[in-house]
């Protein structure tokens, strides 16, 4: 049916895609899982956020208390996602930079489509076939350029590393 819905959306000049996904997510169809989240939410504590941190279902950063954040976790599990106000909003809050935490590019590519033309970057953090020291490598270095505080120092402790001499890869000159 989803793949029947796609095909009558493109033929009308809609763009769509199907995203594959394993279950229900955002669904009323999983409020089953909503209690049993609950109990395992309350037993980890998650605090109120030391960030900013937005809500794909409000569209507006998490509330300051234990509790509410608690609650709204809860509701993001059966509620419908509003993603492009969700960028939006962030967008008017003034972020810029957008790093999709997980597997795929889906969000990454939304993203891209909701801003258009407006000054942003979005890049993603887990591309299958990268080891996660290489992942992390390149994400760092589509970041750094623009300006992000990175500090790489535990990254590479005790890792045993040869110095790099750059002046000599500079007067490096093929035959």
């Amino acid at each position: 049916e989803v793949e029947g819905a796609v095909k009558r959306f493109v033929a009308l000049g809609i763009q769509a895609v199907r995203i594959p996904v394993s279950c229900a997510f955002h669904s009323p169809m999983v409020a089953h899982a909503s209690q049993p989240l609950m109990d395992f939410i309350s037993r980890i504590r998650p605090g109120a956020p030391r960030l900013k941190v937005f809500s794909n279902v409000t569209a507006r950063p998490y509330p300051e208390s234990e509790e509410l954040v608690a609650h709204q976790l809860v509701q993001h599990l059966v509620s419908r996602v509003d993603f492009v106000r969700q960028i939006e909003a962030m967008y008017e809050e003034g972020a810029r930079i957008f790093v999709e935490v997980g597997p795929g590019k889906v969000m990454t590519g939304l993203t891209h489509q909701i801003l258009g033309e407006r000054p942003h970057v979005a890049v993603l953090s887990n591309q299958a076939g990268r080891s996660g020291l290489v992942q992390i490598q390149h994400l760092l270095g589509q970041l750094i350029p623009h300006g992000l505080p990175v500090q790489t120092e535990s990254l590479f402790a005790g890792r045993s590393l040869p110095d790099l001499d750059l002046g000599s890869l500079l007067r490096f000159s093929p035959k």
